[in-house]
């Protein structure tokens, strides 16, 4: 039986960045990519994690690093418990299918 706990799924502390190009490096965790962080020609730091999706851009390599690192020491419900836009399509939802309920119910008493 597997339990499930708040614990960060793979505990990656302190990568070793490597440089594989002059603007790219990419961070690895006991040989496992966790990410990459490109210089843009406009002189920003793009990050995406190890799935290849953005975190951000940022204006220098350390913030593009922190950002990163920060990303992959959370489990994926620890962000979805700060996604702002998950909690308002929430109640969004519970609204629409209070309101649905309600006309239903409604509906249901005066036939």
């Amino acid at each position: 039986m597997t339990a499930i706990t708040d614990k960060t799924v793979v505990p990656y502390e302190n990568p070793e960045w490597v440089p594989v190009l002059p603007t790219r490096w990419v961070a690895e965790y006991d040989g496992e990519v966790a990410g990459g962080i490109d210089r843009t020609p406009g002189g920003k730091y793009r990050a995406t994690d190890r799935n290849g999706r953005r975190v951000g851009s940022f204006r220098t390599l350390a913030e593009a690093r922190d950002a990163l690192e920060a990303k992959n020491s959370t489990t994926a419900i620890q962000r979805m418990n700060q996604s702002r836009t998950l909690l308002i399509g929430g109640l969004a939802a519970f609204l629409a299918t209070a309101t649905v309920a309600t006309m239903g119910i409604i509906s249901l008493l005066t036939h």
